[in-house]
């Protein structure tokens, strides 16, 4: 979301149209998807955005929860193996927390009157915390108390570190432009330094995970 989104904004401060702005995205979305590697949860979060921006580009509208769902169907007919794997479930069940719950917490939050940012945050937390809870519990015997607490603290982190990172790696690779990505790593160094001091933080408070009863 967040790679796909900032090319779509590159596009917008051109003035380009809908059709240049999905074309944007879409290479964007593949140049990340080869950087990264095939990862089964990667490949959830691929096919999950080609389905949206297609929609998109037929000017349909189509519920996220509708994208994940054919996205989770055209990997498992591919490769029916991914059904038994953590990663794979724990990123569709995340996604689906954050766009079936996150709405409905964001909408009780709301009433605070906190800003709308820092409330979104929470509610994609608690929502993909939620969802996930049961596969972590399954996978480890335990779960944590602490995951909303670093994810929100990290989140304003994610995004400099998602898009400046890919542009680092893209350069990276293009042999003379490497002192460019370093120049690029030193940009995020800020960005990588407080989300590995809130990842050690919260690991150091008293409690930190509980045990998972069956």
């Amino acid at each position: 979301a967040i790679v796909c989104s900032a090319a779509a904004m590159v596009c917008a401060a051109f003035a380009l149209g809908p059709c240049a702005r999905v074309a944007a995205s879409l290479c964007a979305l593949a140049t990340y998807v080869v950087l990264v590697g095939f990862e089964p949860s990667v490949q959830r979060a691929a096919v999950a955005g080609v389905v949206g921006l297609l929609a998109v580009l037929n000017s349909t509208r189509m519920e996220p929860i509708h994208a994940l769902s054919l996205g989770i169907i055209a990997l498992l007919f591919v490769d029916s193996d991914l059904a038994v794997h953590f990663g794979f479930a724990l990123s569709c069940a995340a996604t689906l927390g954050i766009v079936a719950l996150s709405p409905l917490i964001y909408k009780h939050l709301a009433v605070t009157g906190w800003p709308a940012i820092f409330l979104r945050a929470i509610a994609v937390a608690i929502a993909a915390d939620i969802l996930t809870l049961p596969l972590i519990a399954l996978m480890s015997g335990e779960v944590s108390v602490v995951s909303v607490l670093a994810n929100v603290l990290v989140a304003p982190a994610t995004a400099p570190i998602t898009v400046v990172g890919l542009l680092a790696a893209i350069a990276a690779q293009l042999g003379p432009l490497s002192i460019i990505a370093a120049g690029l790593l030193k940009l995020i160094e800020p960005a990588a330094w407080w989300i590995n001091t809130i990842a050690h933080g919260v690991a150091g408070l008293p409690v930190v995970t509980i045990t998972a009863h069956p």
